[in-house]
């Protein structure tokens, strides 16, 4: 009741109707990045609690193929549901400023070849390629960090790709005292007028689509990781011709 008669007072004090919009446009977006984040909590818990329900209920009655199923389906989704927390958290660390820094010397190529195995068990996911660049891809940053914001966007590909098992391609670049890094896949693409939104945190609540559940924060947490580290990232024109015509996500990291 309480905060009810204050959401009443506020409403009433506010001094334009641009201000009563803003407040409604903000009430709306909580509520549905409220309901998304619950959706997305509770699915893989759901998926979690019943396959080991299940099997502990009928194991006398299931085969062995059944049991590991079961319990190869709980593994993978306590893995989401903790993905999905951990995004959660490095969000509200990046937006309260508690995310230290702590650059050192480091070969972003081997950081991304770093990453790729701690995203886990990707083979039956996507076709990762790294091309081996001809230069030295030696920069002082914080490598842990990076890596982050890296196995962000191959999470974004890989689940909204729309292909069973995308083609992702990682290759670098130089443009004068930058590195660049090029993460590109062969999906349906970014829509014109979009390129922007996807960095803002629930953008995925614009699909209303729970097909690839997420919280929509990857690419909010991988652009707030590169501005930390003093570099920018955006999405570029994909090659039209090639294989890799989906979206392709540029970064570019000072080199000294």
């Amino acid at each position: 009741m309480i905060q009810l008669l204050y959401n009443e007072e506020a409403k009433n004090q506010m001094s334009t109707p641009m201000d009563a919009k803003f407040a409604e446009d903000r009430d709306r977006l909580h509520l549905q990045m409220m309901s998304a984040v619950s959706h997305d909590l509770k699915t893989p818990l759901a998926s979690i609690i019943g396959s080991l329900e299940i099997h502990d209920k009928m194991k006398e009655m299931l085969t062995e193929e059944k049991k590991e199923i079961l319990l190869k389906t709980a593994l993978e989704e306590a893995y989401r549901l903790d993905g999905f927390i951990t995004n959660i958290l490095d969000q509200a660390r990046l937006e309260n400023g508690m995310t230290k820094v702590h650059k050192r010397h480091c070969d972003v190529e081997q950081v991304v070849q770093d990453c790729i195995q701690k995203v886990g068990d990707l083979s039956n996911k996507a076709e990762i390629k790294v091309i081996k660049p001809k230069f030295s891809t030696a920069v002082e940053t914080d490598s842990s960090l990076l890596s982050r914001a890296i196995q962000c966007l191959i999470d974004n590909a890989i689940k909204h790709s729309g292909n069973s098992k995308p083609k992702i391609q990682i290759d670098f670049a130089q443009d004068q005292d930058q590195l660049v890094i090029h993460i590109k896949d062969d999906g349906t693409g970014i829509p014109e007028g979009e390129q922007e939104a996807i960095f803002n945190k629930y953008t995925r609540l614009a699909k209303k689509d729970y097909k690839n559940a997420g919280t929509g924060l990857g690419l909010t947490i991988a652009r707030a990781i590169i501005q930390l580290l003093g570099g920018s990232i955006y999405l570029d024109k994909s090659d039209t011709e090639g294989v890799y015509k989906g979206a392709l996500f540029t970064i570019k990291m000072p080199i000294i």
